[in-house]
């Protein structure tokens, strides 16, 4: 988009001029080359009234013209056509009100959500229904991960041992109240070699037995595991 000069010659208002300029706005034209046009025809505005006041152009404006020079203006203020960092912002009438153009880092951080936006929309899942969702490849599959029929099996394990040897029946969640991890490593040596030698000769072990080594073994696992991030995360405050 040019400047036209000739509202000026007509005597058009600086009011009218720069809403001629704004409605002349396209996409493309980025905040800092709309706003240079705007105050190079303010400039020739003041230019004029000086003449017709004087009867002499004022060829020295207020301003100094050097101010605009793209070569001197900071990258937030310079067109993408002409910017190395390619950070020109295309701009609406109403960001006028706005001097400045986003910082390089803005600008940078706005564009990454951008294309994290594009690249969600091109992971999105569309089923035979219509319904969409988006990809899943990143997330964690629980539902894979774990097999009901092992996490039945370790469930009846355990609600069997929440029988104390006094008789009560202690919390399903007692255990994270917190056990040494010396004791879960022990107990877990103890119940591998009854998996272990399961394993090896199945007849030297009842298979309820041989099903119960194993749940221990996940349990006193499962245990350490829990008391060892428990520890890692009171390390981070």
């Amino acid at each position: 988009m040019k400047l036209e000069s000739q509202s000026v010659v007509n005597g058009s208002t600086s009011t009218e001029s720069i809403l001629r300029v704004i409605s002349d706005w396209k996409p493309t034209v980025t905040t800092s080359t709309l706003t240079y046009q705007i105050i190079s025809l303010l400039t020739q505005l003041t230019q004029q009234q000086k003449a017709g006041e004087s009867g002499k152009l004022d060829t020295q404006p207020d301003w100094d013209s050097q101010f605009f020079e793209w070569a001197r203006l900071s990258p937030p203020f310079m067109p993408a056509s002409v910017d190395p960092l390619k950070i020109g912002t295309p701009v609406s009438p109403g960001s006028l009100l706005q001097w400045n153009t986003p910082m390089p880092k803005t600008t940078r951080m706005a564009e990454v959500a951008a294309e994290d936006e594009q690249q969600q929309l091109r992971q999105m899942r569309t089923f035979a229904t219509g319904a969409t969702r988006d990809a899943e490849d990143t997330k964690f599959d629980y539902e894979g991960f774990l097999s009901p029929l092992v996490v039945k099996r370790y469930a009846e394990y355990l609600h069997k041992h929440r029988i104390q040897a006094d008789g009560q029946l202690r919390a399903s969640d007692n255990w994270q109240k917190g056990i040494p991890r010396s004791a879960y490593i022990k107990s877990a040596w103890r119940h591998f070699m009854d998996w272990w030698s399961g394993h090896r000769s199945a007849e030297t072990i009842r298979n309820e037995d041989f099903e119960d080594a194993i749940c221990a073994v996940i349990f006193n696992a499962s245990g350490y595991l829990f008391e060892h991030l428990k520890e890692q995360e009171r390390k981070k405050f």
